[in-house]
C-alpha cells in the first residue's frame, strides 16, 4: 500500500543500493547531476524485477529526491535473447568460416549481379592460380575466368529462374592461362 511503501528507504526496496551506495547518489545529485541507472526492486513478496530510475534533487522546505521508475523485465528479456541469438550466430559463423576454409572443394562467394569475389577459400586460389588479395573486390570478367564471357549472363539468368544450379560443367581460365575443365554447383544466399 502507499503508506507502507512510504515507511520504507531505498534499501528496504533494492537490495543492490547499501546506504554508503545511496549516500555516493546523493552525493552527485547534491552536485547538480541527474541520474540514470538500472537497478532492481524488490516487491512485497521478496521477489525482484529490474528497473530504471531517473532521479534528480528537488530542494523545496527540505531536500527531496524525486525519481521516475520504469519496469524493463520486457526490455531486459529482449536484450538477453538478443544476446543468445548473437552467441550462436557467432557459433553458427564460426562453424560456417571452419567449413569455409577447410573444405576440399573450391568456394567462392560472389554478388550474383557483377559476379564481384567477396570471399573465396584456398582451394579456389589453386583452381583459379589466384590469390584471394588478387581475387576480393573484382568480378570473374575483370579476371578473364570465363573461357566465353557471354555464359555469365547465360547462368545468371538460369540461376534467377532455377534458384539453384548444380553439377555445371564449364571451362575456366587460371591466371597462368591454363584451361581448366570444373564442376559447378551455384546455391544464392541471403547476407547482410
Amino acid at each position: 500500500t502507499r503508506e507502507e511503501f512510504l515507511s520504507l528507504t531505498v534499501p528496504d526496496i533494492d537490495p543492490l543500493v547499501t546506504l554508503p551506495v545511496f549516500m555516493q547518489y546523493m552525493t552527485q545529485l547534491r552536485e547538480g547531476r541527474a541520474m540514470t541507472l538500472e537497478t532492481v526492486h524488490r516487491r512485497k513478496d521478496g521477489s525482484t524485477f529490474p528497473i530504471e530510475v531517473n532521479c534528480r534533487l528537488v530542494r523545496l522546505d527540505r531536500e527531496y529526491v524525486l525519481a521516475i521508475v520504469r519496469d524493463i523485465t520486457e526490455r531486459k528479456r529482449t536484450e538477453e535473447v538478443r544476446e543468445q541469438l548473437v552467441a550462436e550466430l557467432g557459433e553458427s559463423r564460426s562453424r560456417f568460416e571452419m567449413f569455409f576454409r577447410q573444405t576440399p572443394s573450391a568456394i567462392s562467394i560472389t554478388t550474383v549481379k557483377e559476379g564481384r569475389f567477396l570471399d573465396v577459400n584456398k582451394q579456389a586460389e589453386i583452381l583459379t592460380g589466384y590469390s584471394r588479395e588478387e581475387l576480393i573486390g573484382r568480378t570473374t570478367l575483370e579476371m578473364n575466368l570465363y573461357v566465353d564471357p557471354t555464359e555469365r549472363a547465360e547462368i545468371v539468368r538460369s540461376l534467377n529462374k532455377t534458384g539453384l544450379l548444380t553439377d555445371l560443367e564449364r571451362q575456366i581460365r587460371t591466371k597462368s592461362g591454363e584451361i581448366r575443365t570444373a564442376v559447378f554447383s551455384l546455391v544464392p544466399i541471403q547476407m547482410g
